[in-house]
């Protein structure tokens, strides 16, 4: 059998939400182990530093790709 296709997920949180984004992307690693994943998150301009905190906590099978959600953006 070939490799899985990954299992895309969209995921959106302000920076006031960052710790249950967190959250959701370590469940994620931690209960589908070896089936990847892309997971979009739209975010309201996340400081680097919070970027690396979040992606701190996925694990090899997630792959995260960042959206600028915020309106001005958007146009």
């Amino acid at each position: 059998m070939s490799d899985p296709s990954p299992i895309t997920v969209v995921l959106a949180a302000d920076a006031n939400f960052a710790m249950q984004l967190g959250v959701c992307l370590a469940s994620i690693s931690a209960n589908t182990r070896g089936r990847p994943h892309r997971v979009f998150v739209l975010h309201d301009g996340y400081s680097e530093d919070l970027v690396a905190k979040v992606k701190g906590v996925v694990g090899p099978d997630v792959e995260l790709r960042w959206l600028d959600a915020r309106s001005h953006t958007l146009k």
